[in-house]
């Protein structure tokens, strides 16, 4: 939703927070329901999901490595393009329209893959409905938008204003495009060689792909010296407090 505001798409991200709160208050009054059936049952089942999420088992079979490749990187994109070309053929001319698409693409890609990756028997059968399921809730949800875009803003002229406030210079929005793009591709396609062909023994990139995996899981360790900043502030707001015979 923030990054929704950051790109214009203000009724975006006013549906998004409204279909936010009914999706988790389904959650929280279906709770109770839930833990009433693990009362009755305190063995958990172990379905698919819960061994690939859970245990981490692969897959035992799957399908081949370069066609799940291919099906990762053009399908989102295609149902993307095809949904919000239905509704506003001029959305691709907008920067914030393309940001929202690539991230789009890249949520769906990610749960594809992640797909190829569990357990299951009918591995055919379960990707066929991640891919139906995507279509439908891509296209609800880009229909949706387009309906609350028109509905708050009715001013196509404003509309435009909007979006042309959130935008950069055109060459280092397509430079950062491509460069974002070729790095997901790459790390994508190798991910998927690697599982197929089994992991390489690379010594030397090794220290670098753990440094960069410490990176990313620690969120750039921002939250890190969010709390080192708190400790050092409320460790001056003591002295403080005590210099002054406030406490």
């Amino acid at each position: 939703m923030i990054m929704e505001c950051g790109v214009g798409a203000f009724s975006l991200a006013i549906y998004h927070l409204i279909a936010h709160g009914l999706f988790k208050g389904t959650l929280f009054l279906g709770a109770g329901g839930i833990i009433g059936e693990a009362r009755k049952n305190e063995r958990i089942p172990k379905d698919p999901l819960y061994n690939f999420v859970v245990e981490k088992n692969p897959a035992r079979g799957r399908k081949p490595w370069l066609l799940m490749a291919a099906m990762t990187l053009l399908i989102p994109i295609v149902i993307l393009i095809f949904a919000h070309w239905i509704v506003a053929q001029d959305f691709y001319q907008k920067q914030g329209a393309i940001v929202l698409l690539f991230f789009g693409w890249v949520t769906g890609a990610q749960l594809i893959f992640a797909t190829y990756r569990m357990r299951t028997d009918k591995p055919g059968r379960l990707i066929s409905l991640v891919i139906v399921s995507l279509a439908v809730v891509v296209v609800g949800y880009t229909l949706v938008s387009h309906a609350f875009d028109l509905f708050l803003y009715p001013d196509e002229a404003f509309r435009a204003r909007i979006y042309t406030a959130a935008m950069i210079d055109v060459v280092w929005f397509d430079v950062l495009v491509v460069l974002i793009t070729a790095v997901i591709v790459t790390g994508w396609l190798r991910t998927y060689y690697n599982q197929r062909n089994g992991r390489r023994k690379d010594k030397a990139l090794k220290p670098l792909w753990l440094a960069f995996y410490a990176l990313i899981s620690r969120d750039f360790y921002v939250n890190d010296l969010y709390v080192l900043l708190t400790r050092r502030l409320e460790s001056l707001a003591t002295r403080l407090n005590i210099w002054l015979r406030w406490v």
